[in-house]
């Protein structure tokens, strides 16, 4: 039997049990003022949901217009279910943080979409910042997952299990900054560092330090040229005044 009710008002508790057939509110909200819902069976909402009260689920819900929770919501799986308590293919926005957005997810951002959605956390808004906290250590895990790969603790140690690639140079607390260099094969119109001998490339250790802005720098050469192959060169700034040192290598 099918009947049609323009708004349905529940004032004290409403039960479904043995129900085959879903529950389906198609064009006006259901309204739920107080205690409790109790659904064993499918329900079915299509245009909005205004919950008030507490309300428990053990079966399947499917909501196409907006849920609107006054409280919170709790989700937790029966003991030994493989399903997932809360599954969103469009993702999730909590706060100001974005989770597996999507195409088609529905939510105003002012950011570019994530990159590979399925897997992404990231900001909704450009004046948010994302940060990770933990009052311990925080702890990151690759493939396998009895492994700590790398390691933040409480006092700003970074320890990483595997070799670190830097950039460009490395800056210390106390105020110098640490870049290298190579040098490959010169000759008359290449200087090694992809420029000329007039002009020298982006690599060049003199072009380095002049681009650091830093009163203190060091930068470690590797000199492979043929006139000099395997010299170590250094080269370094100190109160704005420039410096170079070599070390012959011999070889083993």
């Amino acid at each position: 039997m099918t009947e049609t009710i323009d708004i349905l008002t529940i004032t004290d508790r409403i039960k479904f049990e043995n129900d085959s057939n879903p529950l389906i509110f198609s064009n006006n909200p259901l309204t739920i003022a107080s205690p409790n819902l109790f659904l064993d069976s499918q329900v079915r909402i299509s245009n909005g949901f205004d919950l008030s009260g507490p309300i428990q689920m053990e079966g399947t819900v499917q909501l196409e217009g907006a849920l609107d929770v006054k409280g919170g919501i709790h989700i937790q799986s029966r003991e030994g279910e493989a399903t997932p308590g809360l599954k969103s293919f469009n993702g999730a926005v909590l706060n100001g943080i974005g989770i597996g957005l999507g195409l088609g997810h529905g939510v105003t951002i002012d950011v570019p979409a994530q990159p590979s959605p399925y897997e992404t956390i990231g900001t909704v808004s450009k004046a948010h910042n994302l940060r990770l906290y933990s009052y311990n250590n925080i702890y990151f895990h690759a493939k396998d997952p009895s492994v700590i790969k790398m390691s933040l603790d409480q006092n700003g140690n970074l320890a990483i299990k595997g070799t670190l690639q830097v950039g460009k140079n490395i800056t210390f607390d106390n105020g110098l900054t640490v870049d290298t260099t190579y040098k490959s094969t010169a000759d008359a119109t290449n200087d090694g560092y992809g420029g000329t001998p007039t002009s020298p490339g982006p690599r060049s250790p003199l072009t380095i330090l002049n681009n650091l802005n830093n009163a203190n720098s060091l930068v470690i050469e590797i000199d492979s040229s043929n006139s000099n192959a395997g010299n170590l060169v250094l080269w370094w700034k100190s109160n704005g005044k420039k410096y170079k040192a070599a070390l012959v290598g011999t070889p083993v």
